[in-house]
């Protein structure tokens, strides 16, 4: 972790760099992170860099390189010599665990795994102790001593460290659906321990991504969770689910469709978007939710569809659900349910959508603006032909 450089002869250049010393001719730096903590050089003339300590010619490429802010002072490049390279490293703050997944665009799948106290490691060598690993539920999987492959009813994914919820979420928004796959929780989870979203300053250790995208053009271009989520597990709790995002489809997932979601709690939480927002599902589409609880604060800011459980149904059931949330919607156009904010199904009238054996409790809330404004207890407002609230 410690690279010097030095000359024989103290009126020549001396280059230090903790991925390149110096660069004479055309190269290329990528994929890279560089945790040394110092880099010196006794030369008349230095050059010190965290990535690359100096070039003489303007061939040098630089992508995709990190280095830690302590490195040679935050210095990512030494000023030296002619050249001058495309690109910069970025310096980072904080690279281990989740802000290394987070901030270190690296293949870690492959490759690396983030640590949760070091700098990322090779994956072939880290220790498992300490790993923020995000991967290794997926590729490591293999089928059970029957047979079974992994991700099917009798051997299912399993995920036990938040991590892993990351790694999930990740795979789903890059457009891996998990259709006809199982995955169950193995232990309880929490994201952040201060839930005290509201004091002035807060910052989250922990920020969620949901799991699952629709996007603004619709369901063209969305990137659903398809697969069974803890279906015939034990019921487990999430805790301190944090996200306040720009973004429509807001929850632990953010769109789901022909999905399975049960046995879950989602306590202490805190989820906000532009629209489509809910503590479990923001947009649900012809989904099954069944026994879960919610106890979130549940915003939606400027095109508001929000519910404890779901931000909008479309087709579907929601069964067996208890929701004691803080639901407020401020916006042109508002819909705001203790357990759905909006059932639609414009395109598809006569898709049958479902509320039974649900309990509602927490607040209701619409924002003083102009538009239309619809408020319930269960559901905050029905545009479809084909509706059931029972029980």
């Amino acid at each position: 972790k410690v690279i010097s450089g030095r000359t024989t002869n103290i009126s020549n250049n001396a280059y230090a760099g903790g991925i390149l010393g110096g660069a004479t001719k055309t190269v290329t730096i990528s994929n890279c992170f560089s945790a040394v903590t110092q880099v010196s050089t006794a030369g008349a003339t230095g050059c010190v860099g965290s990535v690359l300590g100096g070039t003489t010619v303007s061939g040098v490429t630089i992508t995709n390189c990190y280095a830690a802010k302590e490195s040679c002072n935050g210095v990512g490049l030494g000023t030296g010599g002619a050249g001058t390279p495309t690109g910069t490293p970025t310096i980072l703050d904080k690279y281990t665990g989740y802000q290394c997944y987070k901030n270190v665009a690296l293949d870690y799948e492959k490759t690396w795994v983030a640590m949760e106290t070091t700098a990322p490691r090779l994956r072939a060598f880290a220790p498992e102790a300490g790993r923020f690993d995000t991967d290794s539920w997926y590729v490591d999987a293999v089928a059970d001593k029957n047979g079974n492959a992994p991700g099917t009813k009798k051997n299912p994914y399993i995920i036990d460290h938040i991590a892993e919820m990351y790694g999930l979420a990740k795979r789903v928004n890059a457009g891996n659906t998990f259709e006809d796959k199982y995955i169950k929780l193995g232990a309880d989870l929490t994201f952040n321990t201060d839930t005290d979203y509201t004091k002035e300053g807060y910052v989250a250790e922990y920020e969620w991504t949901p799991i699952g995208v629709r996007s603004t053009d619709g369901d063209s271009n969305a990137r659903a969770f398809k697969g069974s989520f803890n279906v015939g597990g034990d019921m487990h709790e999430i805790r301190g689910l944090y996200s306040k995002l720009s973004q429509e489809s807001v929850g632990l997932f953010g769109y789901i469709h022909s999905a399975n979601i049960q046995n879950i709690k989602v306590v202490d939480s805190y989820l906000e978007g532009t629209k489509y927002v809910a503590t479990i599902a923001g947009y649900s589409r012809d989904s099954m939710i069944d026994s879960v609880y919610a106890n979130a604060t549940v915003t939606a800011t400027t095109a508001g569809r929000a519910g404890g459980i779901a931000g909008r149904l479309k087709g579907g059931t929601i069964n067996q659900c208890w929701a004691n949330c803080k639901v407020s919607v401020s916006a042109a156009t508002q819909y705001a349910g203790g357990i759905v904010g909006q059932v639609g199904l414009y395109n598809t009238p006569t898709l049958a959508s479902v509320i039974s054996n649900c309990l509602a409790e927490g607040t209701v809330y619409i924002g003083n603006k102009e538009g239309n404004a619809y408020a319930g207890g269960i559901l905050g407002g029905a545009s479809s032909l084909n509706v059931t609230i029972t029980n």
